[in-house]
């Protein structure tokens, strides 16, 4: 006998409940019963509403990712550098260096070794212009006898450049750990580290050029010296670029002159705001030499979204009508995109900080 058949009458052994007792039992179970439902279909109604709700607040969360907002620029995209490609050179470089230094080159390619030597000792002692003239004079022609023989003559020029980048990198770390240039370093080099320290790229005796940056760097200015930027497998690698392009982006500075005379105008400075007034100026003339590097980098590299960088830097130097100009020329051409979003917001941000026209 169950439960329900107990309310219903007297039991066996047992004395009937009474009346009042019986009906009061039925009629809490009808309440509870009642209640129940009414729980369950209000829980089901809430629970639609919520899901309801949800595909709404999915489109509306959609649109407010979409729709253009005003943001100011931050960063400028840097460069993508094909870091196997980069290790394929490093790693080929290493290896003509010690083969050189096993087996000596040929007495033609040393004479152009001797000859940059030559004029890097010339620069660095602040010879005249006629000893300066004499010495690049007597390496190009040291150049031209190697090259005679096209194929042989543009590799061993490839060896010893990877000769004297190895000794040149060698020479640097020496000057960091000891804080003096070797005559070495000079020779390798000429006026290299001086460049560096007056762009601001040397910093507590450390040379601000990573391994990938100082490499290229050193290979751009041997190849400028002896002048093999003319020949074409001389010339950098696309890859070798972007690295050292990578590290001018993220280390602008005015020019070596204008330096100077930012540093001088702050030593001079009768007043904090006239002190700071320097400052601002000087990070003006930065923003601008980075606009400069952004289209050189655009020349070299068709991938980099030149017109975007172009946009942000120019917002970052107060250029705010060039980079409206900049944003809505890359929007045109790229309506779509990784960078299309942001150079919108951009562009509203570029537009209100310029005010109205």
């Amino acid at each position: 006998m169950d439960k329900d058949d107990e309310t219903r009458g007297p039991r066996a052994n047992d004395e009937p409940l009474p009346e009042s007792v019986v009906r009061a039992l039925a009629e809490a179970r009808a309440t509870a019963a009642n209640a129940g439902t009414r729980r369950d279909a209000s829980l089901t109604a809430s629970s639609g509403r919520w899901l309801a709700v949800i595909p709404l607040s999915a489109a509306v969360l959609a649109m407010a990712l979409i729709m253009p907002r005003a943001t100011p620029p931050d960063d400028i995209p840097l460069p993508h550098i094909d870091a196997k490609a980069l290790e394929a050179v490093r790693r080929d470089d290493t290896a003509r260096a010690a083969s050189a230094r096993v087996t000596r080159l040929p007495g033609d390619v040393l004479s152009v070794g001797s000859g940059l030597r030559d004029v890097n000792k010339a620069q660095v002692s602040y010879g005249d212009v006629d000893q300066i003239g004499f010495a690049q004079a007597t390496l190009e022609r040291a150049v031209e006898a190697v090259v005679a023989d096209r194929v042989a003559g543009i590799d061993a020029l490839r060896t010893l450049r990877a000769l004297q980048l190895e000794g040149f990198l060698a020479e640097a770390e020496r000057f960091e750990a000891t804080g003096t240039p070797t005559e070495e370093l000079e020779l390798l080099s000429g006026l290299f580290l001086d460049h560096m320290a007056l762009a601001g790229w040397v910093d507590h005796g450390k040379i601000l050029l990573d391994d990938a940056a100082r490499r290229v760097a050193y290979k751009l200015v041997w190849n400028t010296v002896v002048g093999a930027d003319r020949i074409k497998d001389l010339r950098l690698t696309l890859d070798e670029s972007r690295a050292l392009y990578t590290f001018y982006l993220t280390h602008p500075h005015a020019s070596e002159a204008q330096r100077l005379a930012y540093a001088n105008m702050r030593r001079v400075s009768a007043t904090d705001a006239e002190c700071k007034r320097a400052v601002a100026q000087e990070r003006l003339e930065m923003e601008q030499w980075r606009v400069d590097k952004i289209r050189k980098l655009g020349e070299i590299d068709p991938t980099y979204p030149t017109g975007f960088a172009l946009g942000v830097a120019y917002y970052r130097g107060a250029r705010y009508d060039l980079s409206i100009e900049a944003f809505r020329g890359w929007i045109e051409k790229h309506p779509d995109g990784p960078f299309a979003l942001r150079a919108r917001n951009h562009l509203m941000a570029a537009v209100a900080a310029f005010g109205p026209t």
